[in-house]
């Protein structure tokens, strides 16, 4: 079977299978049919429409919900404010993959120049400020989300991006197909304009001449479970970032990776297609590599003049190495950390979705109570409780456990001094899409998956506490033996004196970490078994204690990836690895390891 019918036929068992997120009529949600007159059906042109929702509800954390239909665009839809800056704090909401469909017309004028390419959908940073980025770009494209739909540049149509992304600590893509209708465009997922942290996960990207391009070295993306076919020069390119990503499968007869400079993790992945002559991975700078299984290329990695030809890469680190306590002739390793993957949660349904205001007859208000009518909702049997959009006053500690599965607040805000969520689970459950969320106390042995969330607290109960995060900046986190954290895309920004992630005795495992601040990033105690594959350490604030490490590890084992960045004296850690075994302290400094603002550590292991 050619590529191309490969990609059809997966395509369509992606329809066939996909689950459909349907989301309830009292959530408080933008509906782009109901409220902005969106037809969906295909054929009437659904562009102003959609501009109007998003230009109307921009920076308000609101979600625009897009029920089944396929909306056709002759324009390409860009995130902007009325006046005409770009804006963030933004939810678009689909009903599934292959459900709900935004389609460019085929041959859409403003498409035609590959030279100067156009997106079907552009989001991008606040623009309000003298030397806001015109074009979107910046560090202040705060929790841009985009759930559950397919983006189709259409047929003839040779100058498209697909999407052009953009989000700042909290944002995400999930659950989201990006198509060309005759395999033509430029690219498919652009992430170039200063992107991250963030989260891509359940990624599809048939067609176009890149799949992923991401560009600039600030401030790394992760990357979880993501399907490249059918590009024409490369599936995924990655210039100076941090790119970490698990579960990559690309089907492609060009090179699967081409990563320059910057970070490279690549994990658990599959990359098949190519050809004698065409090299699956081209590196040129540091990576690490594990456990992906290259088929048809006749090179798996090159990285300058090395070149191998293993099918099966159980770990491969580009770049130099660094261990201390390392036995003579061992060849570094990362850890290799057991995984709890995040629970799989559907949206199919509605039945089993119970509001929280169906228990609550007074006002909603900054004043009222609600946490007895949260109690009673989740009490109710039901296993998904929301929150439709809005403001709630919490006072008090709200028990989880029972039937629930899923609390979402679809970006609501709660009183974070006084609001307590204390999960007695007994299986799996997921607390996702909240403002100040308040404490969450772990007093289950049970995962508690917390997603998409700003400024969360963290309080560890259970002496076998699981604790799964995506996509959260929050506080600091602090573990001990017998607990576990395992995180996608953690942000945190702290100063010191705290370490930021304290593990005495537990197990951290991140893919895709950025802080800033110049505190400790990570602290590694007492047994602890820590494992950061993806780091992005910008301490722009300054590192105000010249004896602060980015990195302490204390008689436990830890394995790191990551680049630290400082644009100037102050924010640079002068020590970067402190690692004490069995009484004695060695460490590396930073004028060790660069002479550049930049330190690139493609893998420092305590074994």
């Amino acid at each position: 079977m050619s590529i191309p019918q490969l990609v059809l036929v997966c395509f369509t068992m992606m329809l066939s299978t996909a689950v459909m997120a349907a989301m309830p009529v009292d959530a408080n949600l933008i509906n782009v049919k109901t409220q902005y007159g969106a037809k969906g059906d295909g054929v009437t042109d659904d562009t102003q429409a959609i501009r109007r929702a998003t230009v109307e509800n921009l920076t308000n954390h609101r979600t625009i919900y897009f029920p089944t239909g396929t909306y056709l665009i002759r324009e390409g839809i860009d995130w902007l404010q009325p006046d005409g800056t770009f804006g963030a704090f933004t939810t678009w909401q689909g009903d599934g993959v292959g459900r709900t469909v935004i389609q460019l017309a085929d041959k859409a004028p403003a498409f035609q120049d590959p030279a100067k390419p156009r997106a079907v959908v552009r989001l991008g940073s606040l623009g309000k400020r003298p030397g806001d980025d015109k074009d979107g770009g910046g560090n202040r494209a705060h929790n841009n989300y985009l759930f559950d739909m397919t983006i189709h540049s259409g047929k003839g149509n040779p100058g498209a991006i697909g999407i052009d992304y953009v989000a700042s600590n909290t944002g995400a893509m999930v659950d989201i197909a990006i198509i060309s209708g005759d395999g033509d465009g430029v690219t498919g997922l652009k992430l170039t304009r200063e992107v991250g942290p963030c989260l891509l996960k359940n990624i599809r990207v048939d067609g176009f001449d890149t799949g992923i391009e991401v560009r600039a070295p600030l401030y790394g993306i992760t990357f979880q479970t993501i399907t490249l076919n059918g590009q024409r020069k490369v599936g995924f390119s990655n210039d100076m970032n941090v790119a970490a990503i698990r579960n990559l499968t690309s089907r492609n007869t060009v090179p699967a990776i081409r990563s320059k400079g910057g970070v490279l993790v690549l994990l658990a992945s599959q990359l098949a297609g190519g050809a004698a002559d065409v090299t699956a991975i081209e590196l040129e700078g540091a990576a690490v590599i594990r456990d992906v299984h290259v088929d048809g290329y006749g090179v798996s990695i090159k990285s300058g003049e090395q070149s191998l030809r293993d099918r099966r890469i159980t770990h491969h680190v580009s770049g130099k190495s660094h261990s201390l306590f390392a036995k003579q002739g061992a060849t570094p390793a990362t850890l290799k950390l057991p995984v709890i993957d995040p629970p799989e949660v559907s949206n199919a349904d509605g039945s089993k979705w119970v509001n929280v205001l169906k228990f609550h007859d007074g006002p909603v208000d900054r004043k009222t109570d609600i946490a007895p009518a949260v109690q009673k909702a989740i009490d109710s049997g039901a296993e998904t409780i929301y929150f439709p959009h809005g403001w709630y006053n919490m006072e008090g500690t709200v028990i989880v456990r029972g039937n629930v599965r899923r609390i979402i607040g679809f970006n609501s805000w709660l009183n974070k001094d006084k609001t307590i969520f204390r999960f007695e689970n007994k299986q799996p459950v997921v607390l996702e899409r909240f403002n100040d969320p308040g404490t969450m106390v772990l007093a289950s042995n049970q995962p508690v998956l917390l997603a998409h969330l700003i400024s969360p607290e963290y309080k560890f109960e259970h002496p076998t506490a699981k604790l799964l995060i995506e996509n959260v900046v929050g506080g600091s986190i602090n573990i001990t033996k017998g607990q576990s954290v395992h995180a996608w895309q953690l942000d945190i920004e702290l100063p010191p004196p705290k370490p930021m992630i304290d593990n005495n005795g537990g197990l951290f495992w991140v893919l895709g970490y950025k802080t800033e601040f110049g505190a400790t990033v990570l602290a590694t105690r007492d047994g602890g078994k820590s494992e950061v594959l993806g780091g992005l350490f910008y301490a722009a604030q300054g590192v105000k204690d010249p004896q602060t490490a980015a990195i302490v590890v204390e008689n436990a084992e830890c394995s790191v990836s990551f680049q630290d960045i400082a644009f100037y004296d102050g924010g640079k850690y002068p020590i970067i690895i402190r690692d004490t075994q069995g009484g004695k302290t060695l460490e590396l400094t930073r004028k060790q390891l660069s002479k550049s603002d930049w330190v690139i550590m493609p893998l420092y292991t305590t074994r």
